[in-house]
């Protein structure tokens, strides 16, 4: 029996193939299953008009996503995160944690197309890729600041603390020589 793939079937075929496959098969598996279509005149030039109706909906999807593309492409967002003393992050920045950001200045998206190569686990500014469309991959900036707003680590106040004491024992030391 000859029939047409609806939707792709392991070891069979992809989509729109033509396939000819034993009769038992196709009545008691592939049909009930809604995989196949019988491939008959009728169910050739259906298959065309579904594929014609498919590109037409991939063109529309595209159109729309270089649309969007264009509103936020080097678009900035912001987020604050939590540092221990030694300054390091608590966990990491993740997908949710930036589409929440996008959604606060105007931008609905899929937590799925924001593509974060590595985990996020220290401050800094990061460029993030969306992933809108095959053809269409708009960036964004990530900003990761402490709660004071800075990007960058400081150096540890325990370090910076007894070099400033040292330094005014030090003058006191020579202050207290000077007079005898």
């Amino acid at each position: 029996m000859k029939v047409i793939l609806k939707k792709d079937v392991p070891a069979l075929g992809f989509i729109g193939d033509i396939k000819d496959v034993k009769n038992g098969y196709a009545r008691n598996y592939l049909l009930p299953q809604g995989l196949v279509i019988v491939a008959d005149a009728k169910s050739k030039k259906e298959i065309v008009f579904l594929e014609q109706v498919r590109k037409q909906k991939l063109a529309k999807r595209e159109k729309a996503a270089k649309e969007f593309s264009g509103k936020i492409n080097n678009a900035e967002v912001r987020i604050t995160a939590k540092l221990g003393e030694d300054g390091k992050m608590f966990g990491s920045i993740t997908n949710m944690m930036i589409q929440k950001e996008l959604e606060k200045i105007g931008f609905t998206i899929d937590k799925r197309q924001i593509a974060v190569e590595e985990p996020i686990k220290t401050l800094g500014i990061y460029t993030i890729t969306l992933k809108l469309h095959e053809n269409v991959n708009p960036v964004i900036k990530v900003f990761v600041q402490d709660e004071e707003g800075n990007t960058e680590i400081k150096k540890k106040a325990k370090e910076e603390a007894p070099a400033s004491v040292e330094a005014a024992t030090e003058g006191e030391v020579s202050s207290e020589e000077t007079p005898e």
